[in-house]
C-alpha cells in the first residue's frame, strides 16, 4: 500500500497565498488556475485516476470545505474548485441565472424538479424515481452540477458508511446561503475572468455556457 507525502507548512502558505490571491483554486490538475495537488508539491502532479499522490490535496480541500469563507464546487471546467468568499455573489448570480435555463431544458428540468423537492435524495433513489439508464442519469447529474443547479455530499441519514452520496439544489448550499446580493451575470462572468486572468473566461466555465 502507498502512503501519502506529508502536508508541509510551506505547501499550506502557497496554497493559502494562491487562494487569497486569486479566489479560485483547482483541487487537482494543471489548468488556467493552480491547483492545491500542485502548490502543496512544489511541482506539477501528473498522475492518472486514484493515486495516494493526491491525498494531501484531498485532505486539505476536506479542511478548506469547513472554512466558513472557502466553499467547493464544480465550478471551473466542470472540476472540483474552491472559491473564496468574496466571489461567491459572482458565482451565485451565474448560478441563479443557470437555474432558470435548466428548467427550460425538458433533459434537465425532471432531474432538478426532483432534488429541489427532496433535497438530500440518495443517487439510487433518484435514479429509480426518473427511471433514467446510467449513462444518461450520470451525464445529467454532471451537466446540473457543473451549472451549479446541485451538488452532492455525504450521506448523513444513514449510521454506516457509504460511498453513495446525496444531492441537493445549489439553494442549500454554502454559497447561496452566504450571498444577499449578486452582481448582474455579465458583470460576474468579468469579475470570474479576472480571477482567472483571461478575457475568454465563459470558455472554463460551464454555468457561464449554459446561460449563454
Amino acid at each position: 500500500m502507498g502512503k501519502s507525502a506529508p502536508i508541509t507548512a510551506a505547501g499550506r502558505r502557497r496554497v493559502a497565498d494562491a487562494l487569497a490571491r486569486r479566489g479560485l483554486l483547482l483541487v487537482q490538475g494543471q489548468a488556467e488556475i493552480p491547483s492545491v495537488a500542485d502548490l502543496l508539491a512544489g511541482t506539477p502532479v501528473t498522475t492518472r485516476g486514484y493515486s495516494w499522490d493526491y491525498t494531501p490535496a484531498w485532505s486539505l480541500t476536506d479542511e478548506y470545505e469547513r472554512d466558513r469563507d472557502v466553499a467547493i464546487v464544480k465550478l471551473f471546467r466542470g472540476r472540483r474548485t474552491l472559491v473564496h468568499r468574496r466571489l461567491w455573489p459572482a458565482v451565485d448570480a451565474l448560478a441563479v441565472a443557470a437555474r432558470h435555463r435548466a428548467h427550460e431544458r425538458q433533459d434537465l428540468h425532471p432531474f432538478l424538479v426532483i432534488v429541489e423537492r427532496s433535497a438530500g435524495i440518495p443517487l439510487s433513489e433518484l435514479r429509480r424515481e426518473l427511471a433514467l439508464e446510467r449513462r444518461e442519469f450520470d451525464r445529467t447529474k454532471r451537466t446540473l452540477e457543473s451549472w451549479l443547479c446541485v451538488f452532492g455530499r455525504e450521506r448523513d441519514d444513514v449510521d454506516y458508511h457509504t460511498h453513495e452520496p446525496a444531492l441537493f439544489p445549489w439553494s442549500e448550499g454554502k454559497i447561496a446561503r452566504g450571498t444577499q446580493r449578486r452582481p448582474a451575470p455579465a458583470d460576474a462572468l468579468d469579475e470570474l475572468a479576472q480571477a482567472v486572468g483571461t478575457t475568454k473566461a465563459a470558455r472554463c466555465f460551464p454555468v457561464a455556457r449554459a446561460i449563454g
